[in-house]
């Protein structure tokens, strides 16, 4: 699935109806990416996404947010005896998403080894009068989770819960409350309007490296980089710190009676120039009212 809008499943009934609110995989494997998952309940388990029976998930560059189960509020993976599976999630935001018991948003079950990398896993909850019920992951029952340059925060009632065997290794990342590792950090990550969906990271004076720089920035595993060639951020939004104009991000589009509006998030100190065309298949012109300082149109 490239570029899909998953939203409005609704998995209820029986067993196993009434699991995977968008997507349910038995014995079956799933790629996802630049897709968003949203607003999908299940009644069982894994309101966004449900995995069963050793299937395995590689989803990169996505959003799931706003999922409901009863138990993994975005992803619940599970296994029966000896059979494993083997999830892959890489600049993935999961928020706000909740689950009535285990797993807000992750629930790992049963020979699960789930690699995590450039994640923001923010406002998600879980069993708030359970405090093991793991609020951004819950990982149980053998199976292992490896954590990188990611982002856990705001979750309820905690980020991280790990229990039966099972083992959650985290390095470079930013863990409310904290986490073992000596390069992980527990600091607010300064995300631009988490309220509203914004989790780009912000640095108000930069480059000024003062208190308005965001923890997260340059923070991230510094075996990678990132594309304006520093050292990695943490979280799945990161930084640009290149030269020139800082590049648009969460463009919106709104047409209304013929009126069109557009908003992004960037630098409101940046010139933007705004092209248009009345066909996609022949070249663009600049807008004849000029450049636009600021991030609306």
């Amino acid at each position: 699935l490239s570029y899909c809008n998953l939203l409005y499943g609704r998995a209820n009934g029986t067993y196993p109806d009434n699991n995977g609110g968008a997507i349910y995989c038995d014995n079956s494997n799933i790629n996802i990416n630049n897709s968003i998952i949203s607003n999908n309940s299940a009644t069982g388990a894994g309101g966004a996404i449900c995995l069963f029976n050793g299937s395995t998930l590689d989803i990169s560059s996505s959003v799931i947010n706003n999922n409901t189960a009863s138990e993994g509020g975005a992803i619940f993976s599970y296994n029966p005896m000896y059979v494993y599976s083997y999830p892959i999630l890489s600049g993935v935001t999961i928020h706000n998403n909740s689950a009535v018991n285990n797993g807000g948003a992750i629930y790992s079950n049963n020979y699960v080894y789930t690699l995590i990398s450039n994640c923001t896993i923010v406002g998600n909850v879980s069993d708030v009068s359970n405090p093991y019920s793991g609020g951004g992951i819950y990982a149980a029952w053998y199976g292992n989770t490896d954590i990188d340059s990611s982002i856990f925060w705001n979750n309820q009632p905690y980020s991280i819960w790990v229990e039966n065997y099972a083992g959650v290794n985290v390095d470079y990342s930013d863990v409310e409350g904290g986490w073992y590792g000596p390069n992980n950090i527990d600091a607010n990550p300064l995300f631009a309007d988490a309220a509203n969906g914004d989790f780009n990271l912000t640095w108000t004076d930069y480059p000024v490296d003062n208190a308005t720089k965001s923890p997260c920035i340059d923070s991230g595993n510094p075996y990678y980089t990132d594309p304006d060639g520093t050292i990695k951020d943490i979280g799945s939004h990161y930084f640009y710190q290149g030269s020139g104009t800082t590049p648009p991000a969460n463009v919106v589009i709104e047409i209304d009676n013929g009126f069109i509006t557009i908003n992004w998030s960037g630098s409101r100190t940046d010139d933007y120039k705004v092209y248009s065309s009345d066909n996609p298949y022949t070249g663009f012109t600049e807008d004849l009212t000029g450049t636009y300082d600021g991030t609306s149109w």
